[in-house]
């Protein structure tokens, strides 16, 4: 077996697998539970793609001998390629317990802690991966990404030259140090064109493109600008996961559309008195909600939820009781208590027990959720951040969104005008239909006049002013990582340059003008 162990190896490395697999499935005809064996057959499984094979062997593996660090590693990163980071967690931290000194552990492990939303301890496992091996140029790059996206632009600049010290062309070390470069306000796009030049992979070339487009926009480039958004899209819609459908979010909505009638509202069982009024911070994704939602934060009275699965938790808990929306209408008064029971854990879970103050829940496509929020929250309150409709849906074809079945919209102006419509006109039917209480506040009158907007704001939530508002972008730039494409714009000084910016690509969006002319004119935008 040993014989038969050394030449699969050697054949693994050789990239030989079809004839690696034939000799480690000799072995295990005769030791079905031999560790080396499982192991080494399961990260031919992983070369291959075969995810749920690789854990199964992998695991076998373990099963033989659970204090061999590599077994946890690999098993880690099966998980991690999986998409079930807290798994990769917990296998890859064992794997560094069993060897401190195991760098790629390390770097591995700061992944999924960056997955999990862990930054500080990501932070901590690349920078072990590197105090290991200073030539780690992976962990340089991913640590130099994970300031950036802090907005700890100085630890930033420090880990990109780092890796570039040892890889001149590493091409995220690049696009990291090239997203710097614009936020201090230099248009130079040699550095991505000649990462472009490097065949990177797809999410690098993805996002280089993406960086060039919005270079040319800002050196006032329209034409060159518009054609990077396309390829750039064009990118992520050839390597769009299985799971995501776009047509699946868009048939949602039009089931929204036809449900919510007068007659249907008036035979639903009478709502459950009290309750409280919670405050929802929604309105179409790139619409600065964002900006406002940092803005109100800012107030010593006010606590943000920063796109909380609060109302996917009510979404979840209606499920066993009948197909959405036609459940709402029967729920009873104990249903309803019970629904928000479990919005009140969901909100406490995703605020790590904060209390005190007005709790703003923001989450823009919650807008598309205004009649079941209502339903369970007849007070609750609404803050609707409303942005120029084209500007709006541009501004969607110019982001690299974390992509789920409403953003793989935007990969395309044409679908991203049609779900503005359906979800707007959804939004439009809540408020004639339930009486919603809504503030709005436009994106170009708050950049305008911030204190202006921000007092209606907080007067709207019945509080005090408190000046420290004014200081949002300041609170902002204390490292906390902000969850949208929007994190580097809400640490500068509120800028005018985004507002009505659509009339530079004015042939562009011609094909979907006629489709938001309606909302134009509806929000103030005639």
């Amino acid at each position: 077996m040993h014989r038969l162990l050394g030449e699969g190896l050697e054949l693994q490395k050789a990239g030989r697998l079809a004839e690696a697999e034939a000799r480690y499935r000799q072995i295990l005809d005769q030791e079905p539970n031999h560790g080396d064996a499982n192991h080494l057959l399961g990260l031919i499984a992983f070369q291959a793609g075969e995810l749920w094979q690789a854990e199964a062997l992998i695991s076998k593996a373990l099963a033989a001998n659970p204090f061999e660090p590599a077994y946890h590693a690999n098993l880690g990163s099966v998980y991690q390629a999986m998409g079930r980071p807290a798994e990769a967690e917990r296998c890859l931290g064992r794997a560094t317990d069993l060897r401190p000194d195991f760098t790629d552990a390390h770097f591995n492990l700061g992944n999924a802690l960056r997955d999990l939303g862990r930054d500080e301890e990501a932070i901590s496992a690349f920078g072990r991966a590197v105090e290991l091996d200073p030539g780690h140029v992976p962990a340089w790059g991913n640590l130099a990404a994970l300031y950036e996206g802090l907005n700890r632009i100085e630890h930033a600049r420090e880990a990109a030259e780092k890796g570039l010290a040892h890889t001149p062309g590493d091409p995220l070390a690049n696009l990291t140090l090239a997203k710097l470069e614009r936020r201090q306000g230099k248009c130079d796009p040699s550095r991505l064109r000649r990462l472009l030049e490097s065949s990177p992979a797809p999410a690098l070339e993805m996002g280089a493109r993406f960086e060039l487009g919005h270079l040319h926009d800002r050196a006032g480039d329209a034409g060159t600008a518009f054609d990077q958004f396309l390829k750039a899209n064009a990118l992520q819609q050839k390597h769009l996961p299985e799971a995501v459908d776009k047509v699946r979010y868009g048939q949602e909505i039009d089931a929204l559309n036809a449900a919510f009638t007068e007659d249907w509202v008036r035979s639903w069982t009478p709502p459950l008195e009290g309750g409280g009024a919670p405050v929802f911070l929604v309105g179409f994704p790139r619409s600065g909600t964002t900006l406002l939602e940092r803005i109100l934060r800012a107030h010593s009275g006010i606590d943000t939820l920063e796109e909380p699965a609060t109302v996917s938790a009510l979404r979840d808990e209606l499920l066993p009781l009948g197909p959405y929306p036609g459940v709402l209408a029967s729920l009873a008064p104990e249903a309803i208590g019970r629904l928000r029971r479990v919005y009140s854990k969901a909100a406490e879970d995703a605020s790590g027990g904060r209390h005190g103050g007005v709790m703003v829940d923001k989450m823009p496509l919650n807008v598309a959720e205004a009649g079941l929020i209502h339903r369970v929250f007849p007070d609750a309150a609404f803050i609707l951040a409303l942005r120029h409709p084209l500007d709006v849906c541009l501004s969607c074809f110019m982001q690299a969104f974390e992509l789920n079945d409403p953003m793989a919209n935007f990969l395309d102006l044409g679908d991203t005008g049609v779900l503005y419509a359906k979800v707007m006109g959804l939004w439009r039917r809540y408020v004639s239909l339930l009486g919603l209480r809504v503030h709005s506040v436009r994106y170009e009158d708050l950049v305008e006049d911030v204190e202006g907007e921000a007092r209606a704001a907080v007067e709207f939530l019945g509080l005090d002013w408190d000046s420290g508002v004014l200081d949002f972008a300041a609170q902002a730039q204390a490292g906390e990582r902000i969850k949208t494409p929007s994190y580097h714009q809400v640490v500068e000084p509120v800028y005018r340059r985004a507002r009505y910016r659509w009339r530079r690509y004015e042939r562009h969006l011609d094909p979907i003008r006629g489709l938001l002319e309606p909302f134009m004119e509806a929000f103030g935008y005639g």
